[in-house]
């Protein structure tokens, strides 16, 4: 196969000049080379062609690729010299059909839209996106695969027709660190082209991040925890927060005075700290100060750094305040219990960390004993002690100490036992919301006998008899009695109730309002004997 045109003919003259050596060394090494060659190839080299022939065989095959169906085949050049004469062979196997490239990709947000400029979004922290790459032809079909840099993301391509392959790559939780990214679908069905591919970055919309950070002259970031100590004779001086906003750059194309930063706070417990300097507490350049620092400041502290886009909060800081046990407060002080009762008296402190050591002793006019350890159980922060008084002795005081690492506790809980009895009579009481139908009563409450109370009301129908009407109960002394008769008149008798018995009664007079038609109906009667009793004095 001879060229036509003026390059051609300097191949071939070239060619024909070239030895014999180097004519061999260019056959192996495009021998080696081309992977694919088509039959039509064959077909024009003979047997008996010269080497130049089949070297411009070949150039013409490569000139003219479009044409050339890419086969995989076996090949087998020889050379054979033969009285001066140079004689090459060439001959091939066809192994597989052709492979042919998909012919494009196609990337769509999750509306199914095409990505203008390839830039997908903005979308707002975490948000969910789905991409969807669409491959065209090819043959076989290709594999269809989401990359980020050289990292895999997905492979789990599906064929949707005979022509197409898709493959939805969806990013869950976005986070500051997906802004920029660039993900990119990959498209190839054979090892010796290289694939099709196409590219979309994330854009995205965010508030300020925020973290909270101790600050005592260093500059190291801990793991989120500090602790500070303070017991009952001493507390620390002063603690510092800082609250440190990292924000994103502002781009080129925007206006800084678009973009502003409104405020930062500092949160405990769910409120926002407010600045209280008489307290120990002051707000000021994104830093809080704690002074004078006490159990009553311990707990978890954020910052919330605000933007136009909205809050961003910090890392939780924990200030642990360490203390030794103090009694906690709301505990009853007086303790109910009759002759060869057995009551059980638990003692509940408040510690960091816990106390699990508690000494109990009882006190009386005239001795104070430590009690043995066996007559008491002790969890965290909590012991329960087991007492039985046979005398009149053995009425008195028990208290309680505990103790931890940061030492003991210096004012005791303290258990007054007393004789338990009835409870005392309830004190003014006086009736309120009085109704058509009902009763209200209220009264204090006096010593309940030192055990737990409630209280009773009983009412009775004045009259013949005395009749029984109705009882209510409650836990506190104020008491409403419902369903009364209209216009009755009522005995109320009012108590106290412990597990020894009811106090002395309290009797109130009282009745219920009539009915507006009664009323109505006792009206006329009155006026019409009154109206008889006129015309009577009148004939007289």
């Amino acid at each position: 196969m001879r060229g036509t045109g003026g390059c051609w003919h300097r191949v071939e003259t070239w060619i024909r000049n070239l030895r014999l050596p180097i004519i061999l060394k260019v056959l192996i090494i495009i021998s080696n080379l081309i992977h694919q060659i088509d039959r039509l190839l064959l077909k024009k080299v003979k047997r008996s062609s010269s080497p130049s022939e089949i070297l411009l065989a070949l150039f013409s095959r490569l000139i003219y690729s479009e044409k050339w169906e890419k086969v995989p085949l076996k090949r087998t050049l020889s050379v054979e010299h033969r009285a001066g004469l140079h004689q090459i062979r060439a001959e091939s196997r066809v192994n597989s059909k052709p492979a042919v490239p998909p012919d494009k990709l196609a990337v769509l947000d999750e509306k199914g839209a095409h990505i203008p400029h390839y830039i997908l979004g903005p979308y707002n922290e975490g948000a969910t996106v789905d991409i969807t790459c669409i491959s065209t032809g090819g043959r076989p079909l290709p594999r269809v695969t989401w990359w980020q840099e050289n990292a895999l993301l997905d492979d789990s391509y599906e064929v949707i027709s005979d022509r197409k392959v898709k493959n939805v790559l969806r990013v869950s939780q976005l986070e500051r660190r997906h802004l920029h990214a660039v993900f990119t679908c990959q498209a190839s069905n054979n090892n010796y082209l290289a694939p099709i591919s196409s590219s979309v970055t994330l854009d995205l919309n965010h508030g300020n991040m925020a973290t909270t950070k101790e600050w005592n002259g260093r500059t190291d970031e801990g793991d989120g925890t500090n602790e500070t100590e303070t017991t009952h004779r001493s507390t620390i001086e002063r603690i510092i927060f800082l609250c440190i906003q990292r924000t994103l750059q502002i781009a080129t194309n925007m206006k800084k005075k678009t973009m502003s930063e409104e405020f930062c706070k500092f949160c405990t417990g769910g409120n926002i700290v407010v600045n209280n300097p008489s307290g120990g507490i002051i707000l000021a350049n994104q830093s809080l100060v704690l002074q004078s620092v006490d159990r009553s400041k311990g707990g978890l502290y954020t910052c919330v750094a605000s933007n136009g886009e909205g809050d961003g909060e910090s890392n939780p800081l924990l200030l642990n305040i360490k203390f030794s046990p103090v009694c906690r407060p709301g505990q009853g002080n007086v303790v109910g219990v009759g002759k060869g009762e057995t009551a059980k008296i638990p003692c509940e402190v408040e510690a960091n960390p816990p106390s699990t050591d508690f000494t109990w002793r009882f006190n009386n006019t005239g001795e104070s004993i430590e009690i043995a350890g066996n007559q008491f159980s002790s969890e965290p922060n909590h012991s329960v002690i087991t007492y039985t008084p046979h005398t009149e002795h053995d009425f008195g005081t028990l208290l309680c100490w505990a103790r931890n690492p940061l030492g003991t506790m210096g004012r005791p809980c303290a258990f007054h036992i007393i004789p338990a009895g009835r409870p005392d009579t309830l004190l003014n009481c006086t009736l309120v919301n009085q109704t058509e139908t009902a009763l209200g009563i209220e009264c204090s409450e006096g010593f309940d006998g030192g055990l737990p109370q409630y209280f009773l009301v009983e009412v009775f129908s004045q009259g013949t008899g005395k009749a029984y009407v109705s009882n209510v109960t409650s836990a506190s002394p104020s008491l409403t009695v419902t369903g009364l008769p209209p216009g009755g008149t009522y005995e109320v008798h009012a108590y106290a109730v412990n597990a020894k018995g009811r106090s002395d009664a309290t009797v109130l007079h009282a009745y219920t309002l009539k009915s507006p038609q009664k009323q109505t109906v006792e009206l006329r009667t009155a006026a019409t004997r009154l109206t008889s009793s006129a015309i009577s004095s009148r004939d007289l």
